[in-house]
């Protein structure tokens, strides 16, 4: 069994989000539902979106930090635009979709540079929560996956 990677707390109720199987990403869904989306500022627009991405694509290497709850924020924006029949969440997926790709292959190149990055305090507090528990994922099988090529079994 997985020990929860994090605790989110709404309102009294704890929920805790680990990875289980298939469902990788349910986690976020779930929290969503359980979030009065009516009443959630989010603080996401069209510009706010556009911006990070141009700061993200101005240095390619380099990951610039995000609030940990980005992803959630942009969600719940995005589906009150679709809810509410405003065409703006259109622009709002593609702009998200460019960041987050943008973001994963920054994120994929540091890993297969240094599979240890997880354990950098300077690169995780950047990253989102989906985003952190994508590294803690998939940092171990690149580190165990370049060891086998290599030959090596044992750290060094």
């Amino acid at each position: 069994m997985l020990k929860p990677l994090l605790n989110v707390y709404t309102n009294l109720e704890k929920i805790q989000i680990s990875i289980n199987g298939k469902s990788q990403y349910s986690h976020l869904i779930d929290l969503l539902s359980k979030l009065n989306q009516e009443n959630i500022n989010t603080g996401i627009t069209y510009d706010i979106l556009f911006e990070y991405l141009w700061l993200e694509k101005r240095n390619l290497s380099e990951i610039k930090q995000l609030p940990r709850d980005f992803y959630i924020r942009t969600r719940i924006e995005i589906f009150r635009n679709l809810k509410s029949g405003n065409e703006n969440y259109k622009k709002l997926i593609t702009v998200f979709r460019d960041l987050v790709q943008t973001r994963l292959r920054k994120i994929l190149n540091a890993i297969s540079i240094s599979p240890e990055i997880v354990s950098s305090k300077e690169f995780t507090n950047k990253l989102t929560i989906e985003e952190e528990i994508l590294v803690k994922e998939i940092s171990n099988f690149v580190k165990d996956w370049i060891n086998y090529v290599l030959g090596v079994y044992n750290d060094f």
